[in-house]
């Protein structure tokens, strides 16, 4: 028996008509959020490269003084503390820095300092281990290759007015 009056109910029942009302729900969801996408593009640019700097400087500023509170160890364990706290804290930094959204113009200079540093602390996770292992060579080697890539991300963030973040060179 059909029932007039409510359309998709008469073949294949109220199953059929709620998976249509949700199909037609999912689209319509689905069409706001993709309507609304190149306004949350645009809210994220709207950032200036000023006030990324300003917000990257107070973020290293806290990083850079944990660093620096470090101080020179003496002895190989104290070293070992220290540059895994130094590894810690440069983490943190890079971790900070990527949350914050991308001035217009400036995203490739503040990836490609981004990708600067992951190298960075690559090689200083490799220099520990060799630490660890009392393999100096390859604790030089490992800081030596270091080197480039801590140069490039600091001329970066000189270049992004973030001047803080390179100043532990």
């Amino acid at each position: 028996m059909a029932v007039t009056g409510l359309s998709g109910v008469q073949d294949g029942g109220l199953d059929d008509t709620l998976r249509t009302v949700r199909g037609v729900s999912v689209v319509a969801v689905l069409a706001v959020v993709l309507a609304a996408l190149p306004a949350i593009g645009a809210a994220q640019s709207t950032v200036t490269p000023a006030a990324w700097a300003q917000k990257a400087n107070a973020i290293c500023a806290v990083g850079n003084a944990k660093i620096r509170a470090l101080g020179r160890p003496t002895t190989v364990a104290a070293t070992i503390r220290a540059v895994d706290r130094q590894i810690y804290w440069t983490n943190w930094q890079v971790k900070r820095i990527r949350a914050l959204p991308l001035p217009a113009g400036r995203a490739v200079t503040i990836r490609s300092m981004l990708r600067e540093l992951d190298s960075v602390v690559s090689l200083w996770r490799q220099a520990l281990t060799a630490l660890k292992a009392a393999r100096i060579a390859e604790v030089e080697r490992s800081i030596a290759r270091a080197r480039p890539h801590v140069a490039a991300a600091n001329a970066a963030a000189r270049t992004l007015g973030a001047r803080t973040c390179a100043a532990t060179s």
